[in-house]
């Protein structure tokens, strides 16, 4: 070990002894299709001292989470490939105010030379970039359920929608960057569907097995190009579950063709997503999809049929719509809000709890 590394490593040990209860989680999630970064280090400095260096992250592979006793302090990371030797190796450095008892996940992305990859439609900066959640969990907060949060690492994908086949909306208008809210479902194995921001046009689809991780908290990423003949052949599209302990969940892509009249591919007359917040009080959102322009009508029950409201009754265009009900004057309880056009009719159930 050089005098160096027996430096850091005593430094470390002093400072997890002195801050033992001030500990933050960190995992690093290496999404960049980078070449130079077919395997990545990630170096944390302390001023020019070395204090954590993991080694060889491979594409499309993740860290467990680590705890360092670093809080409240500026630290300096730095992304190397995976056969460098020294932090002045990097290709990306950045500062990080780590703050104390905070967990992270961060998605390494982009490329080191925009200019030789297709741009984001979207108009955002795809140069090589870490992005960080500062909200991460390492399990589920219900028990028998598991808290989903998804992150955008697709440079040349637009804006989407996450849904499932039921249209049940999971994830809305997410770009290239950023993160989901935490999403809580059943375990279960779902079939995920991607499609533009409007809902109509389905880009790619995924079987995602989830019916083991009761009580878990998976980081979705989405990696890789949309179109990789764009970009100089680079890895396909590609979504997979990341655990707290590292371990990865291969998300199954589903061929596209022939099943546009099973799902959100083309729709022909309406999808409605189940409502957010549920249960809610005092209000909360339904939002549907249209394929045409056709008139509808959008009304509130109660739990013995009766209509407590009716929220929209017109003609509207092709697209997403959402509408907000309020439901301060109603007593606690469950109702149902339905969605009719010409002979459609679909109907979901929603709590209302004061």
């Amino acid at each position: 070990m050089t005098a160096k590394r027996l430096f850091a490593s005593i430094f470390l040990s002093i400072a997890f002894a002195l801050s033992p209860l001030a500990a933050q989680s960190i995992q690093a999630i290496h999404g960049s299709p980078e070449p130079q970064l077919d395997s990545a280090d990630v170096y944390v400095l302390l001023g020019p001292l070395t204090v954590l260096e993991l080694q060889d992250i491979d594409f499309r592979e993740s860290n467990p989470y680590f705890s360092s006793p670093l809080g409240g302090l500026t630290l300096n990371f730095g992304v190397a490939p995976g056969n460098s030797t020294a932090a002045a190796d990097t290709l990306l450095n950045f500062p990080f105010f780590l703050a104390t008892e905070t967990t992270y996940t961060g998605i390494i992305a982009g490329v080191q030379d925009p200019s030789s990859y297709a741009a984001n439609p979207d108009g955002h900066d795809i140069g090589l970039d870490v992005f960080v959640y500062d909200q991460a969990r390492m399990a589920g907060t219900t028990a028998g359920s598991i808290d989903l949060l998804v992150v955008h690492a697709v440079s040349d994908a637009p804006t989407v929608d996450i849904r499932l086949l039921d249209g049940t909306l999971l994830v809305d208008d997410i770009a290239y960057g950023d993160y989901s809210n935490y999403i809580t479902v059943a375990p279960a194995n779902y079939t995920l569907s991607v499609t533009d921001a409007t809902g109509l046009i389905e880009v790619a689809r995924f079987g995602a097995d989830l019916s083991a991780y009761a009580d878990s908290a998976i980081t979705i990423a989405a990696t890789g190009f949309l179109d990789p003949t764009a970009n100089n052949d680079g890895p396909s599209l590609a979504v997979q579950g990341v655990l707290p302990s590292g371990d990865i969940i291969d998300f199954e892509p589903l061929d596209l063709t022939g099943i546009e009249d099973e799902g959100v591919a083309a729709i022909d007359d309406f999808v409605l997503a189940q409502n957010y917040p549920n249960p809610f009080n005092p209000s909360t959102t339904i939002e549907f999809t249209l394929g045409s322009r056709q008139s509808i009508s959008l009304r509130i029950f109660n739990a013995v049929g009766q209509v407590v409201e009716v929220l929209v009754q017109d003609e509207l265009s092709a697209g997403q719509h959402q509408y907000t009900w309020q439901a301060s004057d109603v007593a606690s309880g469950v109702y149902y809000y339905q969605l009719t056009s010409g002979n459609k009719v679909e109907t979901r159930k929603m709590m209302l709890l004061k």
